[in-house]
């Protein structure tokens, strides 16, 4: 088995696969406790880990686009005839 290299431009090291069998066999186990998702552990840390109490002090996502064009970026190209209409709407407004 050839592992090529990394992002982090790691080397390329070449593993037979009763190497790579042998360390997964050898990796400690961790032992895990499964509780209920209606319990009340689960929904204790559901509450605690995923809301923000303090929205205020949270740092506010900026960006020089609109919703629209920022839709239009990322999305394919418009029929001409929906793009004439939009610009219509956009110089109303």
């Amino acid at each position: 088995m050839t592992v090529k290299p990394t992002v982090d431009g790691e080397e390329e090291t070449t593993d037979t696969m009763a190497e790579r069998i042998r360390a997964v066999q050898e990796e400690p186990w961790r032992k895990l406790e499964y509780v209920d998702e209606d319990s009340v552990d689960a929904w204790e840390l559901y509450n605690d880990n995923l809301f923000v109490e303090a929205k205020e002090t949270l740092p506010q996502l900026v960006s020089s686009m609109t919703g629209s064009e920022y839709l239009d970026t990322i999305s394919a190209p418009r029929a001409p005839a929906k793009l004439a209409r939009l610009s219509k709407l956009r110089n109303k407004a």
